[in-house]
């Protein structure tokens, strides 16, 4: 459940999630009917942006680092004939760990971003991050299911890509255990509580609680 939220004047959202059983594709399909339904304050051009709603006109955030998770890889490889992940993906070492983005052109754009129409080639299979990015304000807990699903996206992709052999010098492959997304193909095969530490779990999940959703951040 997406909630409206206000913080410093503007308006942004808040969520919760009601059922155990919730997916990732299901927390992805809220996300988009509140994006479509709430009067949410964009932060970024707003005057390239009708009422302050839609996207067209901006594509600032095509230029940010756009971590993938292993869903998103398989997803751009079936819509794309970029099957092999040094096409899709910049590969490097950040200390013990694998960070894996989208690449950019050299103008430093995403390489689905079209220049002249300022749309996304690929928006239907575009990657977790952008689906979920909303530039608007959002509660702490709804930033930190942002993270968590996408860095336990990111590492099982890094643990694919280990054990195909690509193992730089100072990162255990052992570190990149199984977890939510491994053998999972899509976001409707990903429940939401396999993706979070338990702590953040017992924030959002709020069935059990017998009192309505708290609104607002924290």
């Amino acid at each position: 459940m997406i909630l409206p939220m206000r913080k410093g004047g503007s308006a942004g959202y808040d969520l919760a999630v009601l059922d155990a059983d919730a997916t990732v594709a299901d927390y992805l399909a809220a996300l988009e009917a509140a994006l479509r339904l709430l009067p949410l304050t964009r932060t970024r051009k707003p005057a390239a942006l009708p009422a302050g709603r839609g996207c067209n006109g901006c594509t600032a955030c095509c230029a940010e680092r756009i971590p993938l998770t292993s869903v998103d890889y398989r997803q751009l490889a079936r819509v794309t004939s970029l099957d092999l992940l040094p096409q899709v993906a910049d590969v490097s070492r950040a200390g013990p760990s694998v960070d894996i983005v989208l690449k950019r052109t050299p103008a430093g754009r995403c390489i689905f971003l079209n220049p002249e129409t300022g749309l996304c080639r690929v928006y239907h299979a575009r990657p977790f991050v952008c689906r979920t990015f909303i530039c608007c304000p959002v509660s702490r807990r709804a930033d930190e299911l942002r993270g968590a699903v996408t860095n336990a996206g990111e590492d099982e992709l890094a643990r694919l890509w280990l054990a195909g052999g690509s193992v730089p010098a100072g990162v255990d492959p052992a570190d990149f255990r199984s977890g939510a997304f491994t053998g999972r193909w899509g976001y409707r095969e990903i429940r939401l509580r396999e993706c979070v530490p338990s702590s953040l779990w017992r924030r959002l999940y709020q069935a059990t609680r017998g009192k309505p959703p708290r609104r607002g951040g924290r």
